[in-house]
């Protein structure tokens, strides 16, 4: 990722070696998560808690924010930000280490910045806020509405999935039983009874291939953790430790 490798030294650390296998940064960590946006998630262990605690480093190997030092989680960085908390609720910080977003014990998950936008799960209840961590809109769906090129998937408990805009208003009816990829390009794959059928933006039947059976492992996490991204020019959603709420 990035040009950088992770990888494993005899005593069980990790660090990183470039393309031709050159140690670029010593393994001096208990964890790390690949490179994303320059930035790597590093962890060390609280031996006396048996805790992780988490930081980042970036591709000198300097370390930006050291394990425990104010940050016990955090995410990869995604357009610019990475959630983290320390025991008090999700918030965002920069590349500096600076908070952008003040943790909120309210917030007991989010999701990764993706097109200006995260989910958060507060009392029970999924919303979505923009960079500055003001509220868009609070979501009626059981499941986190998150947005890849401009629509998210929501389900409704009762009646079924559906696609929903930014501002939370409905654009496809949720009448689906299952969503097996969202909007990556110009389609979904939605799932009627037993069959998996494309559908447009609309709603509408988009080509008249009809599947009996996906591949669910190759559904997009929609939830950004580790090495977790979504990349718009590929239409991929690239994950090694995917994240389920």
């Amino acid at each position: 990722s990035e040009g950088f490798a992770k990888f494993a030294g005899q005593y069980g650390k990790w660090g990183f070696v470039d393309g031709k296998g050159t140690v670029v940064i010593e393994p001096a960590w208990d964890a790390v998560a690949s490179f994303h946006e320059g930035m790597a998630v590093v962890t060390k262990m609280d031996r006396r808690r048996g805790q992780p605690k988490q930081g980042f480093i970036d591709k000198s190997g300097t370390t930006v924010v050291a394990p425990g030092d104010g940050v016990e989680r955090m995410y990869s960085f995604n357009e610019g930000l990475a959630a983290y908390t320390a025991g008090n609720g999700w918030g965002f910080m920069d590349k500096n280490g600076e908070t952008v977003i003040e943790p909120d014990d309210d917030r007991s998950k989010v999701s990764s910045f993706v097109g200006g936008h995260a989910a958060v799960l507060e009392h029970g209840s999924w919303s979505v806020i923009d960079k500055k961590g003001n509220r868009v809109f609070r979501s009626e769906s059981s499941r986190a509405p998150f947005f890849v090129n401009g629509l998210a998937a929501v389900h409704y408990p009762g009646d079924g999935y559906g696609f929903i805009d930014i501002r939370g208003d409905e654009v496809i009816a949720p009448e689906f039983e299952e969503v097996g990829m969202p909007f990556m390009g110009t389609c979904a794959i939605v799932r009627e009874g037993t069959s998996f059928t494309f559908i447009g933006r609309k709603g509408e039947s988009c080509g008249d291939v009809e599947m009996k059976e996906i591949d669910m492992a190759l559904s997009p996490n929609l939830f950004f953790r580790g090495t977790t991204y979504y990349d718009p020019d590929a239409w991929a959603v690239l994950t090694d430790g995917p994240y389920r709420p």
